[in-house]
């Protein structure tokens, strides 16, 4: 069988740009450090506004097994509207001894991202921090990162003293209602039962000047032990004090800001004499289906930087020397930032009381039910569209089932697939070549020019080992007959070789290539949204305990927005949350709050 389809790629094949490539001076150490050089990039520096971030959570406080949703807002730290300078944005969980105990890589577009923390078993109890920045902002220090109170409850392990209280009080009462003179909520009612349809309208209150990004939450109110959310209406009256611009001079060091894309950085030394690998070209592989690569140059310390602009769904970085067999490469991770100490971080002093046993109890109980029943609530990943190096070429690929299988590459390519040619000259050397595709069909012979190979996204150019691979591992071999440019030097087509398992580290071992993790951005999620009536009998035998009754990020309120969900089994009172920022900057927050009884 013969298929024509479009292979998924990653990213296009031509010399990635540098940002600032010509002001800034890298030092050799591994702390990547970027100097200002001349005037023209001082200049520059001085005259990109720097970024805040706002992150709006669903609770301030959580326990082992919940997750923590953020929508993160990226501004302006002039106009304060949403910045499209970083493309990056990084979250990061921090004890009470200033220890990072997560960091999680966001996409941002135009300045907004989401995600979500998972909170383990092994957090003990305690008060922590999120801190929110973009490596942009870390010129600013780390006043202008934004933080956040989060309060962890563990039932399976023993609280730490300086946690615990002999208040007997447990109060969890509404607090007064938040109105906004921009955005309005109608509810239908004040009090549902559970498993209650709840019907919302979100309304601009003035038509465009309403107009901008949202959050809403819907949660059970938490107890007092929990800290009260700083709004963004009150976070805002302080970003006047915030630094507007860097504070730069010739020769000062400066973090790079990630406007094209996630940033990475490598020195690159040779595995047999540990000397860097000076002034040379190096492509980054991006291996999986959804493959890219990408050109860099070392300098001469060995080190090398470049974006990853687009999507990918994997995290290894696979770095070799171009058009080469020799590889033998030994990969030192270069830091990008030098984060400011957070061991001087003001932490809450938040304590769990005797009154609050039952209510934690309870709630630990209800999170094991929920989390048995993970298997009916499933979240969906959002598919992320691809533009890969392939996307626009004609693939002819053949599936090695559908003929006899041969014991190699090589047989299978002689035997299976045509217009791919297979030669060994007198001193022994393989290569492999693929015939030129003149529309007029009156010529269709071979040029002198290699085709580029890919092994499940691995770009590799040993072809004796490509000849010698076990055909039986093989699920399928296409090519494309357009000439490709890649590392300066022009190539005829490419072959595309995809096994049945598609484990691209299996191939980095096999070809002894230099392989890094790269931490890739969270997929976006679309949350598990309960509905009844569709099944009664079956849904009356799934428990419902859930405290999140809705969660959706970045509505625009362009029009009205019609919401609906259902209460769940866990009665209580439930707070409604919206914030965000209209076009123009304005912060909004609103609140309102309902009983299900």
């Amino acid at each position: 069988m013969v298929l024509l389809e479009n292979f998924k790629g990653f990213g296009k094949i031509k010399r990635v740009g540098l940002l600032f490539g010509a002001i800034l001076l890298w030092s050799v150490s591994t702390q990547a450090q970027a100097y200002v050089q001349n005037q023209e990039g001082l200049d520059r520096i001085k005259k990109t506004p720097l970024e805040t971030i706002y992150a709006q959570t669903n609770t301030s406080l959580a326990m082992p097994g919940e997750y923590v949703y953020f929508s993160i807002y990226c501004l302006n730290a002039v106009t304060h509207r949403l910045s499209d300078i970083s493309k990056v944005g990084y979250i990061e969980l921090i004890d009470a001894q200033g220890q990072s105990l997560i960091q999680q890589r966001i996409r941002l577009k135009k300045g907004l991202g989401k995600g979500e923390l998972f909170i383990p078993t092994s957090f003990g109890s305690g008060n922590y921090k999120l801190i929110a920045y973009t490596h942009w902002m870390l010129n600013a220090g780390i006043e202008q990162l934004y933080q956040k109170d989060l309060v962890i409850v563990n039932p399976y392990q023993g609280s730490p003293e300086n946690f615990t209280s002999n208040d007997t009080t447990f109060t969890s009462v509404a607090p007064e209602a938040i109105p906004s003179s921009l955005v309005g909520i109608d509810n239908n009612k004040g009090n549902y039962g559970p498993r209650e349809k709840i019907a919302l309208t979100l309304r601009p209150l003035k038509s465009k000047l309403s107009v901008g990004s949202y959050t809403l939450s819907v949660r059970e109110l938490a107890p007092e032990m929990a800290p009260p959310t700083q709004a963004f209406t009150e976070k805002a009256q302080n970003r006047g004090q915030l630094k507007k611009y860097v504070d730069a001079e010739l020769g000062s060091f400066v973090f790079i800001p990630e406007t094209r894309g996630a940033l990475v950085a490598k020195k690159v030394t040779y595995k047999d004499t540990g000397e860097p690998v000076k002034n040379q070209k190096v492509l980054l592989s991006l291996p999986g289906t959804e493959f890219g690569v990408m050109e860099s140059e070392t300098n001469e310390t060995g080190v090398f930087f470049s974006y990853v602009r687009k999507a990918y769904d994997t995290d290894r970085l696979v770095v070799q020397l171009a058009d080469t067999t020799k590889q033998g490469l030994v990969l030192t991770d270069i830091r990008l930032d030098k984060k400011p100490s957070f061991e001087n971080l003001t932490f809450s002093d938040y304590k769990v009381s005797p009154s609050d046993k039952t209510w934690i109890l309870s709630r630990s109980v209800a999170n094991q039910i929920e989390n048995a029943y993970i298997g009916d609530k499933k979240d969906t990943l959002n598919q992320i569209p691809v533009s890969g190096d392939y996307a626009n070429y004609e693939i002819e690929t053949y599936l090695l089932d559908d003929y006899n299988r041969f014991p190699t590459v090589k047989e299978s390519l002689i035997e299976v697939v045509p217009h791919v040619g297979v030669k060994i000259d007198k001193k022994w050397h393989h290569t492999i070549w693929i015939r030129e595709n003149y529309k007029s069909g009156k010529f269709d012979g071979y040029v002198n020019l290699p085709p580029l190979i890919y092994i499940d996204g691995v770009l590799v150019f040993d072809v004796k080992k490509v000849l010698e691979f076990d055909a039986e591992k093989v699920k399928s071999i296409g090519f494309t007959r357009e000439r490709l440019q890649l590392g300066g030097k022009t190539y005829k087509g490419a072959l595309f070789i995809t096994t049945k398992s598609g484990d691209y580290n299996e191939i980095i071992r096999h070809f002894d290539l230099s392989a890094a993790e790269y931490p890739k951005p969270l997929p976006e999620k679309r949350y598990y949204q309960q509905a009844y009536g569709k099944d009664p009998e079956k849904e009356k035998r799934i428990p419902d305990f859930r405290r999140q009754l809705f969660w959706k990020t970045h509505i625009s309120l362009a029009q009205d927005e019609n919401i609906e969900f259902f209460s769940s089994d866990a009665k209580g009172t439930y707070e409604l949350r919206l914030e965000g920022f209209t076009d123009y900057g304005k912060p909004v927050t609103m609140t309102s709050y309902f009983e299900v009884k």
